[in-house]
């Protein structure tokens, strides 16, 4: 599956921490939120939850299909009730107004550890996430391929044998 990118990176602002701030980081990012997007998102070891049920549904409304982020997630009960797919290295109650400010949008960024460009496609699960640059990922596609043939005829042979009910895993 190719899935179009849009990232963009945020630092802690020089914002005094008691007054509110301007109205959150997703006015200062601009327009957010496109069919077949995959949100990846640099927080520079930010702790407050720059992610949340609220901003990540609206961007699901246009099209987004799932959020990346090294930094912090909030109301991950709620994200996980009305299905959007967010993968966060933390999970925190702490809300980000006026703490934070965009310093990139649809540029190269390193998101823990990882080069990830403007056209990469993301793959997440389950187990994590992983990125294909854009330049090899139909030969990534292919090989994977390739090995999903061979794997789900021998799944599905388990599968019967124990009597589960087939599933897309195996069909």
């Amino acid at each position: 599956m190719r899935e179009a990118l849009r990232e963009f990176g945020v630092e802690l602002g020089e914002r005094d921490l008691l007054e509110p701030g301007p109205e959150g980081l997703w006015h200062e990012a601009g327009p957010y939120g496109a069919p077949d997007e995959v949100l990846v998102i640099d927080a520079k070891r930010t702790r407050a939850g720059i992610l949340g049920s609220n901003n990540t549904l609206m961007a699901r409304t246009k099209g987004t299909v799932g959020f990346i982020i090294d930094g912090t997630c909030r109301d991950t009960g709620e994200c996980m009730i009305q299905q959007t797919p967010v993968f966060c290295s933390v999970r925190s109650p702490a809300h980000p107004m006026g703490r934070l400010q965009v310093i990139s949008d649809n540029q190269p960024i390193v998101c823990a550890g990882v080069p990830v460009n403007p056209g990469d496609v993301i793959i997440a699960d389950d187990d994590g996430v992983v990125v294909v640059p854009q330049e090899i990922a139909d030969e990534v596609a292919r090989r994977a391929n390739l090995i999903q043939a061979k794997d789900r005829p021998q799944r599905r042979r388990g599968y019967e044998l124990l009597g589960l009910p087939l599933d897309e895993t195996v069909e």
